[in-house]
């Protein structure tokens, strides 16, 4: 049981805050095996990260929109390079987009969700690809230093932005 638990710990990939930075994460790889009957043992192990260079605020990580009246927003990236973030998009039927200039199109059913991923390139809805649903070029989701505006027209509920700054 104490195995399964250091790995579920030291997974595959995931996210890590250090002690002189905490208000901020990075994201990981874990590299290497481990040697977990050493760790068991010894409560020692090497872990060998692979960390990317970029690191995201752990304390404004996530901003909901609920957007009853209004058809835009003003989202800051506190960082100091460009971010590439997650927008989460509730609502249903077809939604223009638009973050900065770029304008991303996408079609939904009722009551449904659709998240545009910066950093992968993708859109999907929990597991699903729906890179189909999404015409707009998701090289141009980003954010620059400073604040941005996000517009939209449609039926939307809600807008989630996540991974807004970002600091190297």
């Amino acid at each position: 049981p104490l195995r399964s638990v250091f790995i579920q710990y030291f997974d595959s990939q995931g996210t890590v805050v250090f002690s002189n930075e905490p208000d901020k994460y990075y994201k990981y790889t874990t590299l290497h095996q481990i040697d977990f009957e050493r760790l068991c043992r010894f409560k020692t192990a090497t872990v060998t990260f692979h960390v990317q260079p970029f690191k995201f605020s752990s304390v404004d990580d996530t901003i909901e929109y609920l957007v009853s009246l209004q058809s835009y927003q003003t989202v800051k990236n506190n960082g100091n390079v460009i971010s590439r973030p997650k927008i989460t998009i509730y609502g249903s039927g077809t939604i223009t987009l638009t973050v900065n200039d770029f304008t991303f199109t996408i079609v939904m059913g009722t009551d449904e969700y659709i998240t545009l991923d910066g950093a992968t390139l993708n859109a999907y809805m929990g597991g699903t690809l729906k890179n189909r649903s999404v015409t707009g070029n998701l090289k141009n989701l980003w954010l620059p230093i400073g604040e941005s505006n996000i517009s939209w027209t449609g039926t939307v509920t809600k807008i989630v932005l996540t991974d807004g700054s970002r600091w190297i």
